[in-house]
């Protein structure tokens, strides 16, 4: 809530409640603090630096310290979710292993074709001066076929 005010914060907060949220937090970095919303005053509460936060959908509770400090509140939040293994989390993981997956073999195919297309194109090179009687010995003919193929000579 760093770039709203606190009765602005509310103001949704109420909102979120009125559909059906359970609890809603505020976490004030500036002022380092956490609140929460309490539906039967209409206003925040603040909570203590030195509790967590436990809930039934959190595996294991949220150290407010933690939410406070600058760049934990993300590790906190996932470090919870996981332990819960979070369906949506499980979901996105598998994705990500499966996009790398997918990355991996469409980056092996196009350097596969790309090895092909250069061998192919040292055998074509190493046919053509065959064909017209220039004589190669054994190293010269793999020299020509593995320069191409190792990406060097183009």
């Amino acid at each position: 809530m760093s770039t709203q005010s606190l009765s602005n914060a509310g103001r949704k907060a109420a909102k979120l409640v009125a559909r059906g949220v359970r609890r809603v937090f505020a976490i004030d970095v500036e002022r380092a603090r956490v609140l929460e919303w309490s539906a039967a005053l209409g206003t925040w509460s603040m909570l203590d630096a030195a509790a967590t936060i436990a809930d039934p959908a959190l595996a294991v509770p949220l150290p407010i310290e933690t939410l406070i400090r600058e760049g934990k509140t993300d590790d906190a939040v996932q470090r919870a979710l996981a332990a819960k293994h979070n369906p949506v989390l499980e979901t996105i993981k598998a994705h990500s292993r499966e996009e790398g997956r997918e990355e991996g073999r469409e980056e092996g195919w196009k350097e596969g074709r790309k090895d092909g297309v250069g061998r192919g194109k040292a055998e074509a090179v190493v046919a053509v001066l065959e064909a017209r009687g220039v004589p190669l010995d054994p190293s010269e003919h793999d020299r020509i076929l593995t320069a191409r193929v190792s990406g060097r000579g183009r």
